[in-house]
Formats: C-alpha cells, sequence, structure tokens
C-alpha cells in the first residue's frame, strides 16, 4: 500500500470512528475492525524515521484507543441501556413480558386474567383449557414468601408458601397433599406413613406445658408408649 492510500485510509477511519461515537451505533464498527487492523498492520511496516508516516501511524493508534471507549459507550433507547454485555432498565417502574400492564417489578403473562399482584417481586401468569393460573415470588414487610393461584378473582392467593421467621416456614390458604391431590385435611399423607419422633421415656413436662403445644406426640421406644400432648400435660396411649 503506498504512503497516501495509507494516509487516506487512516483519515477516512478516522472520521469513521468519530461518527460512530456520535452515533452511538458500535455495530457499524465492529463491521470496519477488520479493516482498521488491515491498516495498522500495515502502518508497522512503515519506516519508523519519516515523520510523516510516524505521525500518521500515532494517528491509527488514536483511532484505535477509541474503539474502547466506543463498546463501553452506554447505548440503547430511552427504556433500555447496554454497557458491555450488561442490559438494564433505563427507567423506574415494572417490566412486562407478554403483558403491556405489568404488574410487579417483573410480570411474565401467558394469557388470561392477572392475578391480584404484590408490586415487589416476580410475577408469572398464564391459561390453559382448565383456565387461568399464577405463581408470585414477592416479598411484604421483610417476609419473602410464594403465592399460588388457580382463579383470577377473589382473595391475593389460593395457596401460599412463607418464611415467618428464622427457622419457621409456613404453608398457608388450604390442605397439604402428600401422595394425593385431593386433600381433605391440614395435611394428608396416602400411601405413605407418618413417622413420628420417638425417645425413650415420658417426655420433658416442659414440652407439654403451654396452649401451643397442645396436640404434640412422641414415640416411647422403650415402653412401646404413644405421648400425645393435651391442655393437662402428656397423656400416655398405651
Amino acid at each position: 500500500m503506498t504512503t497516501t492510500k495509507t494516509i487516506l485510509a487512516i483519515s477516512i477511519a478516522a472520521a469513521f470512528v468519530l461518527g460512530v461515537m456520535v452515533s452511538g451505533a458500535d455495530d457499524a464498527f465492529a463491521k470496519n475492525k477488520e479493516k482498521l487492523t488491515k491498516l495498522q498492520k500495515e502502518c508497522s511496516k512503515e519506516p519508523k524515521k519519516e515523520d510523516k508516516i510516524k505521525a500518521h501511524c500515532e494517528l491509527l493508534n488514536f483511532v484505535t484507543d477509541l474503539q474502547d471507549q466506543v463498546d463501553n459507550i452506554p447505548i440503547g433507547d430511552s427504556d433500555w441501556t447496554i454497557v458491555g454485555n450488561n442490559m438494564f432498565s433505563a427507567v423506574s417502574g415494572n417490566v412486562g413480558i407478554g403483558t403491556t400492564t405489568p404488574n410487579a417489578a417483573l410480570h411474565v403473562t401467558g394469557s388470561g386474567s392477572d392475578i391480584t399482584p404484590n408490586n415487589n417481586g416476580v410475577q408469572i401468569t398464564g391459561s390453559d383449557v382448565l383456565g387461568n393460573a399464577g405463581i408470585e415470588l414477592t416479598t411484604s414487610g421483610g417476609t419473602p414468601y410464594i403465592d399460588f393461584q388457580d382463579d383470577t378473582t377473589g382473595t391475593d392467593f389460593d395457596m401460599r408458601i412463607r418464611l415467618t421467621g428464622d427457622d419457621s416456614l409456613a404453608i398457608e390458604g388450604g390442605n397439604l397433599g402428600i401422595g394425593t391431590t385431593t386433600p381433605n385435611s391440614k395435611l394428608e399423607v396416602t400411601n405413605g406413613y407418618i413417622e413420628l419422633d420417638t425417645s425413650s421415656g415420658t417426655p420433658p413436662a416442659a414440652d407439654c406445658n403451654a396452649s401451643d403445644e397442645v396436640g404434640r406426640m412422641k414415640v416411647d421406644v422403650s415402653l412401646d408408649n404413644l405421648y400425645v400432648c393435651f391442655s393437662g400435660g402428656w397423656v400416655t396411649i398405651t
């Protein structure tokens, strides 16, 4: 490549990069990256003693440095911002996928009406031939929970799993079935067993002296007794 061609190509490249920085269209620069790389290699072959050539080589290096700056310029429309490999919402409010009226920080919906939401969290709704349904992962008052709803009217949830304390997990709103899809009690176990804690001898009286402890049970493996906590203390069933 002649010196004139090299100088011309470098000048065009510099003007091109400056235009990219103004427009924010870094994808256009990527298409010409190969061309700039070729120019850089060509420039490195020029005699270093020629001041004019050296000056234009320095200009090319400057243009190459501008490329790195262009790559890190936040681009996007007024709703989304892209920096490197990251993309985030540039506006306050909720993000909706499949809905124009998101009710949560992230609201994903298929078809059908929405469940009643809490704005802090993620909401997923949809429907099939059997009706509408939704799941919501959210928090309220510092308490995280997961809501399940199989209709679009009524309460905020049909069933809820909630962390009520550091070591306490509650299931609220209905019955829990293990081995059955139609539980008739708060806990129903089908085709299996409920295994109780065991002890040797009568359980401590301190474990059955409050109203919220009534209903506790324990198995005595040494005497083959079942202990049940009532309001008056442990009752032995032999």
